[in-house]
């Protein structure tokens, strides 16, 4: 259908169609329309700042500054802090990095530390975090992510550090089992001889302790009391300190007591556990209290050598004593005694025989 000229329009009606002529032809009416949009972005909310430029303008855009502090742009970031509940060392910082530098994401590194400890591709799968409908999906996934992995620096850089861990561990143990093997088990317990109460008395008679003369002479004060009541004081006999006093049973016996003849007394002393060894620690298995007394555990020092034994490769056999018989000489001075004893034997039955024929016998 043709267009109908301008002329042939009615009064009021612009043609906004047609082009415009000359410099007097006014510009079509295209005010803005509201767009609808889903969501508004958080970019176009009203933060209070300038409007920024055009894009076309001929100035380019100055790069923003940083957010600090006191920006208005940091005040509407949040104030939730979030610390790291977990302590890492230097050698995992290094291997985080190391893994954010090569694209490994938080959940794939944890998906490799999880493997590296238990070799379980679908339960470290889970536990890293990734979700899977089943079982099957979920070692398909596992097994894809293994393989995407396992070549990877971080990988690498974990399996040497558990590596190096296990071997330390390895290191500690026997070094444990080869000082209980080889400690001395006389730090821990040992059987002592002691003098005897009458080798260091006088004239070898019983020696007291202080507190053994105290208790004494009470018992004796008490019982002269007694006698001085009854008026019989003056009967009563002198106290009698025997050997005395200073009996030490850290001294040595005295080979001529006449008590115990230099054996002394035997009794099991226990040494202070404070005061172990690194070996007698590993030795020692602790204290138990019994009706009759005190009860020190320690391990079987033969179990521990044998386990040393194992973990060193050593095949210990019993020296094999190889008997080659006598030698020449030792073997000619047999058969020569043998002759003599042969040629003796011979005499003395002839000697025999002219007896009996002669009637001597």
């Amino acid at each position: 259908m043709p267009r109908k000229r301008n002329d042939d329009l009615p009064a009021g009606y612009a043609d906004n169609l047609s082009a415009p002529k000359g410099k007097a032809a006014t510009k079509p009416d295209r005010s803005p329309r509201v767009a609808k949009v889903s969501k508004p972005k958080a970019a176009e909310k009203d933060t209070g700042k300038a409007p920024a430029k055009a894009r076309n303008s001929a100035a380019p855009a100055a790069a923003k500054p940083a957010a600090t502090a006191d920006s208005p742009a940091a005040e509407k970031q949040g104030t939730t802090v979030v610390k790291n509940p977990i302590e890492l060392n230097e050698k995992q910082l290094e291997a985080l990095a190391l893994a954010q530098l090569h694209g490994l994401n938080p959940k794939m590194a944890k998906f490799v530390d999880l493997y590296l400890v238990s070799y379980n591709q679908v339960q470290s799968y889970r536990d890293a975090g990734y979700t899977a409908k089943n079982d099957n999906v979920a070692a398909v996934g596992a097994s894809k992510l293994l393989k995407k992995v396992k070549y990877h620096p971080y990988y690498a850089a974990r399996q040497a550090e558990i590596f190096k861990r296990t071997a330390d561990v390895q290191n500690a143990t026997i070094g444990v089992i080869h000082a209980a093997a080889f400690a001395d088990p006389r730090e821990i317990s040992e059987l002592r001889r002691a003098c005897c109460r009458y080798c260091y008395g006088i004239d070898n008679r019983y020696q007291h302790t202080p507190r053994e003369m105290e208790r004494r002479r009470d018992e004796y004060d008490a019982k002269f009391a007694e006698a001085e009541a009854d008026n019989k004081g003056h009967l009563f006999p002198p106290f009698d300190e025997l050997g005395g006093l200073g009996y030490d049973k850290r001294k040595a016996p005295q080979q001529d007591c006449p008590e115990c003849a230099g054996e002394g007394i035997q009794y099991t002393h226990f040494h202070d556990s404070r005061g172990y060894s690194p070996a007698a620690v590993a030795l020692y298995g602790g204290v138990e209290e019994t009706k009759d007394g005190l009860k020190i555990r320690t391990g079987d020092q033969k179990a521990y050598r044998e386990l040393v034994a194992k973990i060193f490769d050593l095949h210990v056999e019993p020296a094999v004593v190889v008997n080659n018989g006598p030698d020449s000489a030792e073997l000619d001075a047999a058969i020569m005694r043998a002759h003599e004893k042969t040629e003796a034997a011979r005499l003395e039955m002839q000697e025999r025989r002219r007896r009996i024929e002669e009637g001597n016998l």
